[in-house]
């Protein structure tokens, strides 16, 4: 289907009934529905109804906008509206003086912020993709239709230019920093205890850290408030997403009117991961391992907090059922949200489980989370019950706290909390005292088992063997996370209390 629905618009096949914008509409749609990325559906679509003659290489470069280029910034068909402006009014030759492209482009701008006061797929796209196609297809397809009248109301000289990385504050541009400082070695390393740079990764924080923003970060003062007059409502947002800030949860939880205060480090190494992907991808490897190694280091992480007296802070592994009980008895009003698994993207996805599935909740204002950030999308309850099932029938663990706030839904390879627990063993702690319990365990139906050995390879724990008549089930390494059920076309398997 999603064949046909290309070569829709390869071969002209198209049902033009009524104005362009609402066939270039309808076809997106189709194309969208048919699992073509919105951004690229709204390109395809507009291309094909106003017979302009793209290269296939601009329809690949349509692809990467799609849900904000996957960290929920500016729309995808937003952003495939001003590649096809730059793409039919743009100009090859440097000349300041020619806004034309740049006017259409605020005109497209315009329609977004009066129809959904944002031009961002985190504050438009609640999962209705389709609709902002039915309504932003048309807009660009008129802009592009009308583009040479509409150019005649252009103004000319570089309006858009930014002078010395400075704007004017009113019109909510974009601010850098007053100019990066040189800060001495002593004052770089008072800022890095400032930032909370753990001492094992003080070699490696400029590699993520420019003198640009040791410089923001320098201008705080003691109760870590940055100005947000002397550097703009923009770039301190930014800055948030970028995982240097803070919102104050004393004040405004809004990304215009939040109070910004220094954040810490271990937030802009999780920030960069998930929104710099490219950036991250291109550092030194020592560096990437450094950052992930102290992420994963369960001595930093969880030793610590339970000798601060967190005895009763425990994490619970549990089976898919009394997973859904928790999701359906969150209160209502709660946010549900999703994001790529921390574990599997700080081991370069070596594994081939699903990756969607760190599962969240919140009340609708709480501030400095994934969500709030823009890496994570919010969802319904129900659809947080399917991300488990997904979970489940993948082969992943549920483990859930309730001071997380969510659910872990991770594997053994790549669990950060699970690869630790060797090291507390290490550190002479027993695991299932301070930081995992195991309330539930595997049971067995001998009768109804074949020992064909299915739900062996399933198991993350390497609790089940095959023995000579049935499976045989280690209690002791068996976690009781169900993980093996789905495997077991006999139904021999079922989970019990310990």
């Amino acid at each position: 289907m999603m064949d046909h629905a290309i070569e829709i618009c390869k071969d002209g096949h198209a049902d033009q009934g009524g104005q362009p914008g609402q066939a270039a509409a309808t076809l997106a749609v189709m194309l969208s529905e048919q699992g073509i990325p919105c951004s690229e559906a709204a390109f395809r679509a507009i291309a094909k109804t106003l017979n302009l003659d793209i290269p296939e290489e601009l329809i690949a470069a349509s692809t990467i906008f799609h849900h904000g280029a996957a960290t929920g910034d500016r729309c995808g068909i937003f952003e495939s509206g001003v590649l096809l402006i730059g793409f039919r009014y743009g100009r090859l030759e440097p000349n300041l003086e020619y806004q034309a492209d740049r006017y259409l482009a605020e005109k497209l701008f315009d329609k977004f912020q009066e129809t959904y006061g944002s031009y961002f797929c985190r504050d438009i796209d609640d999962g209705t993709a389709p609709c902002v196609l039915k309504t932003a297809v048309p807009w660009i397809t008129e802009i592009l239709r009308g583009g040479e009248e509409l150019m005649k109301d252009a103004p000319t000289g570089p309006k858009w230019i930014i002078p010395e990385q400075q704007t004017s504050v009113e019109t909510n541009a974009v601010i850098a920093p007053e100019a990066a400082k040189k800060i001495t070695p002593s004052e770089k390393d008072r800022l890095k205890e400032f930032f909370f740079v753990h001492k094992t990764l003080w070699d490696f924080a400029d590699a993520i850290v420019s003198e640009e923003d040791w410089t923001l970060i320098a201008s705080a003062g003691k109760d870590r408030r940055v100005d947000t007059e002397k550097y703009g409502v923009e770039y301190l947002i930014k800055k948030y997403r970028q995982g240097f800030l803070m919102k104050d949860p004393s004040g405004e939880t809004t990304d215009e009117a939040a109070n910004y205060i220094v954040g810490g480090f271990a937030s802009r190494i999780d920030c960069c991961m998930r929104g710099e992907r490219a950036f991250w991808d291109a550092l030194p490897e020592a560096a990437r391992k450094a950052y992930i190694g102290y992420l994963q280091d369960i001595e930093i992480w969880a030793v610590p907090y339970y000798l601060e007296g967190h005895t009763d802070d425990v994490i619970s592994v549990i089976p898919f059922e009394e997973a859904e009980k928790v999701i359906r008895a969150v209160p209502e009003g709660y946010v549900f949200s999703v994001k790529e698994c921390d574990c599997r993207i700080y081991n370069d996805l070596t594994c081939d489980y699903p990756l969607e599935t760190c599962l969240h909740w919140k009340e609708p204002d709480e501030i400095n989370t994934s969500l709030d950030r823009g890496y994570a999308r919010a969802i319904s309850r129900d659809e947080a019950v399917e991300v488990l099932r997904t979970a489940y029938k993948g082969g992943l663990v549920h483990s859930y706290g309730e001071f997380l706030g969510g659910f872990c839904n991770c594997c053994n390879c790549c669990c950060w909390a699970f690869k630790g627990m060797d090291k507390l063993r290490a550190l002479g702690y027993n695991p299932r005292e301070i930081w995992y319990r195991a309330d539930y365990v595997i049971d067995l139906d001998a009768e109804k088992c074949v020992n064909c050995g299915l739900c062996v390879k399933k198991c993350q724990f390497s609790a089940l063997a095959k023995g000579a008549h049935h499976i045989e089930i280690d209690t002791e390494k068996c976690w009781g996370c169900g993980a093996c059920r789905p495997a077991c076309t006999k139904e021999a398997l079922r989970i019990i209390r310990r």
